[in-house]
């Protein structure tokens, strides 16, 4: 018995431990500190089990007798006729004048009231006569139920004109005590016999004590224990018929029981009571069961759209890496350090204007336009519909309200934004460093070549062909100082001024040239960027979509901890 108590002390202590980490989601934080307080209520009962009194009930609906058989059992011997009571709402306790009544009892909220006696035989029991739990006050019926988890030993009382009502035996299905703690009489059994032969009456009594039996059965009683009586004999003094079984009820309610036995008694009817406690677990488990399979099929679903989630992306990242990036690139890249000379000058001019013309919004304007723009909505729409969808499957399955909120705080779709703009903010923000320009190394070699031979060609231009022929004659510092006084003398002349005037517009000619070359060849360099870029930016939206299936999975693996939890205990006490 010490092993069962301990076994009941572990299963309300873990079911304590449930309530108490708010796991149990179907339930409201009402319904769990109601729960956690009966819970606490049942701990206290293992706690007193220890207790010598038997608490023995008397039940019955209006009109079976009972109020005569809780007579008819107390007698003279623990009360006198003046505590006989019409039909009440009230409680009434029989018990020894020099013991005590439980605390809990004591504490009941259930109206009653306590009437001693001096038969030290039955010292150890109390008796309670109920109300009639059929009345038509509720408060009656109210108060039984109230009252039941005092009860250690039930008598149920009914008679042959009402053993067959179904009130009985519903009311009887409902009462959360261990069957073999039940006890059942047949009352004014004396009808049967009334103007038949007593072979007629007795076979009218078996056929009666029959069907009662068979009732029991089907409810739930195997071998119920029934005694036929009339308590109306007992009362009255009348000689006892051979067929009254009083004298063996009587026997029963009140035989002598130890400690051992009194404490069995209490603790099958404690089993019970947290049998029936524990049972609402089984709502609990089947709604686990169900938020796990809608969970595993969503895992699976969202791994079979895998392609049209990373389409999403390409589209939503293809509308602006081929719109405004594209156009941006030039001026986002900005390194004009493959261009020298005179292309240099008209590619930093033309860069200069463009800054003044875009203020310097440019750099802000990437990042922004991608997330805050029609492409970032429709990535955020994406995440939403991922959210919509597993809400509409749980709440489509009949679930509590909480597992949809419980979802929601995992899957957040607001942090899940939030994490998608800072990681895409993360590649666009290194977008310029790693989009540099490159060399161009034979590019620029054939510009410095133009330019030296545009140069040599001035040169050659505004010396005049006579210094020249004569520095290549004699070759010497004064036929080279004769070359620079003929290139200052022509330099202002209209030779000179035209061959100058040339030299600038072939050197401008030659710059846009180059430039334009430069923009082709950086154009190229921008479409395999943008090809790099629009690869990273899918993993990282594909990243996303394994982000979610994972802390659904996590999620799943922590309902899964919970069931077992709850299984742990469902199969401890099938072992027991």
């Amino acid at each position: 018995m010490k092993q069962s108590v301990q076994s009941l002390r572990d299963d309300l202590t873990e079911f304590q431990t449930l309530l108490s980490e708010a796991a149990l989601l179907s339930f409201s934080a009402e319904e769990r500190e109601s729960l956690l307080a009966e819970s606490h209520k049942q701990l206290s009962k293992l706690e007193s089990l220890a207790e010598g009194f038997l608490t023995t009930g008397l039940l019955g609906g209006t009109g079976v007798g009972k109020s005569s058989i809780m007579n008819a059992l107390a007698g003279s011997e623990i009360a006198s006729t003046s505590h006989r009571r019409p039909h009440t709402d009230q409680v009434l306790i029989y018990h020894h004048a020099a013991s005590f009544l439980p605390v809990t009892l004591q504490k009941s909220s259930v109206p009653w009231r306590e009437i001693t006696h001096q038969a030290d035989a039955i010292q150890q029991i109390l008796l309670c006569d109920l109300p009639d739990f059929d009345s038509l006050l509720e408060l009656h019926r109210e108060h039984v139920i109230g009252f039941l988890e005092h009860l250690d030993v039930l008598v149920w009382v009914t008679s042959p004109e009402k053993y067959a009502d179904e009130r009985f035996y519903t009311f009887l299905r409902e009462v959360p005590k261990a069957k073999p703690n039940f006890y059942f009489v047949l009352n004014k059994a004396d009808l049967l016999f009334e103007g038949q032969s007593m072979e007629t009456g007795y076979e009218q009594l078996a056929k009666v004590t029959a069907n009662f039996r068979q009732y029991l059965t089907a409810n739930g009683v195997s071998h119920p224990l029934i005694y036929a009586l009339s308590a109306g004999q007992i009362i009255n003094a009348q000689a006892t018929a051979p067929w009254n079984q009083f004298a063996s009820f009587r026997q029963q309610v009140f035989q002598q029981r130890d400690v051992k036995e009194i404490v069995a008694i209490k603790a099958a009817n404690l089993d019970v009571e947290v049998q029936q406690l524990l049972s609402i677990l089984d709502r609990e488990t089947l709604n686990l069961a169900s938020m796990r399979q809608v969970l595993g099929q969503y895992i699976e679903d969202l791994e079979q759209e895998r392609a049209e989630w990373v389409a999403i992306g390409e589209q939503a990242f293809d509308a602006w890496l081929k719109g405004q990036l594209k156009k941006d690139a030039l001026f986002w890249i900005g390194g004009m350090t493959a261009l020298v000379g005179p292309g240099h000058v008209v590619a930093t001019l033309l860069r200069d204007w463009q800054e003044w013309v875009r203020r310097d919004s440019a750099k802000e304007s990437g990042s922004k336009l991608l997330l805050e723009g029609m492409s970032g909505s429709s990535l955020r729409r994406q995440l939403e519909r991922v959210e919509d969808r597993m809400a509409h499957r749980v709440l489509s399955r009949g679930l509590p309200a909480v597992f949809k909120q419980q979802l929601e705080a995992v899957l957040d779709v607001s942090g899940l934004w939030e994490d998608l703009r800072s990681r895409l903010h993360y590649f666009l923000e290194l977008w310029p460093e790693r989009a540099g320009a490159p060399s161009f190394a034979a590019f620029r070699s054939l510009q410095y070549i133009a330019y030296f031979l545009l140069t040599l060609f001035l040169l050659l231009a505004i010396g005049g062909p006579e210094a020249w022929r004569a520095f290549l004659a004699n070759p010497g510092w004064s036929a080279l100082a004769g070359v620079l006084t003929a290139m200052i003398g022509n330099l202002f002349s209209p030779v000179g001024l035209a061959a100058l005037g040339s030299y600038i517009l072939l050197n401008l000619f030659f710059a846009l040239r180059f430039y334009g070359r430069y923009k082709k060849l950086l154009q190229r360099h921008t479409q395999k960027f943008i090809e790099s870029l629009k690869f990273e930016l899918g993993k990282v939206w594909e990243g996303e979509l394994d982000s979610i299936i994972n802390q659904l999975k996590d999620h799943d693996r922590e309902l899964e901890m919970q069931q077992s939890a709850i299984k742990s205990i469902h199969e401890k006490r099938k072992r027991e």
